[in-house]
């Protein structure tokens, strides 16, 4: 992928409904790196008034998923086989960033870890996201006669 087709990713990404409803935006900033923002907005709270342990856990599989994309090729399909969280703090009603990096991208498999913070730096959760991955071009190619599909 390139950078004009990380910028419609982005504008993509806002069409969401989960990703309006909770208030999350992305952000490409290269090649195997992806960083999603929460804005503040309350749907993402539990009743006590901070953020849900699931909204949490939806930023960091967000932004792992969104850094494998950007090393697809657009007809790739990715999708979450493993999801591990680790939450450090509480956040209340603040602004979030949750930043990815890859550690693995292979034919099958990509694998990343995010970091979630406030914007003053302060952690508040760490996790890890498995991803299974279906090349397109592949699955497209006739199976060869003689051999199961």
């Amino acid at each position: 992928m390139n950078e004009a087709q990380w910028r419609a990713m982005e504008g993509r990404y806002e069409q969401s409904p989960l990703h309006q409803a909770l208030g999350f935006t992305l952000v490409i900033p290269g090649p195997g790196q992806a960083e999603v923002h929460y804005d503040g907005n309350p749907t993402a709270l539990n009743r006590r008034g901070v953020v849900a342990g699931g909204s949490l856990s939806a930023m960091i599989d967000s932004a792992v998923m969104q850094a494998c994309r950007t090393v697809l090729h657009p007809d790739d399909r990715a999708t979450t086989i493993e999801l591990k969280v680790n939450f450090i703090a509480p956040a209340g009603r603040e602004k979030l960033r949750t930043t990815a990096s890859l550690e693995h991208v292979g034919r099958r498999t990509c694998v990343g870890y995010a970091r979630t913070q406030t914007l003053d730096g302060r952690l508040v959760a760490i996790g890890i996201v498995s991803a299974a991955v279906a090349r397109e071009r592949e699955t497209q190619q006739a199976p060869v006669e003689g051999t199961r599909p």
